[in-house]
This record gives C-alpha cells, structure tokens and sequence, in this order.
C-alpha cells in the first residue's frame, strides 16, 4: 500500500522559519557594511517587493474583472499604489 503523501504547504511549514531566520541574519550581517552599499541594497529590495507587490494585486483585481479596465479598477489602482507608497 503506497503511503499517501503530505501537501506541499505541509511539507514547506518546517521549512519557512528557517527561511526567515536565514533572511534576518543576512540583513543583520549588512550592518558590517559601508552605508552607502547597505542603504542602495535595501533600497533595491524593498522597490523590487513593492514592484512585485503591486503586480499581483493588480493581476488580482483585473482576473476579478475579466481583463476589461473600468473606473473601479482605476481607482482600485490608485487607492494600492498609495498604500505601497505609505508601507514602504
């Protein structure tokens, strides 16, 4: 009888603490940098995750509205670029 495997959110939950602690002890370790480097990598990063952030919600609302932009999907546009604005 073949065992039946686990999902593979199952399978990745140990493997996401470990991730995130791997992540904050590279940004713990840019604190030896010059300042100028440090502050042009986080720079990077966070435009690169705000970028990403924006195209998904973006591709989110436009498959809610079958690909047609309206008004709403305008001014949905609008309200998320000011929130990623704001967060970053």
């Amino acid at each position: 009888m073949k065992r039946r495997r686990k999902p593979l959110i199952l399978r990745m939950k140990r493997w996401i603490p470990l991730l995130a602690g791997g992540s904050a002890l590279q940004f713990i370790n840019l604190s030896g940098c010059d300042e100028e480097v440090r502050n042009t990598f986080l720079t990077g990063v966070q435009e690169s995750l705000t970028g990403l952030l924006t195209s998904v919600v973006n591709a989110f609302f436009l498959s809610l509205t079958g690909g047609t932009t309206t008004t709403t999907t305008t001014t949905t546009t609008k309200a998320i670029t000011e929130i990623t604005s704001w967060l970053a």
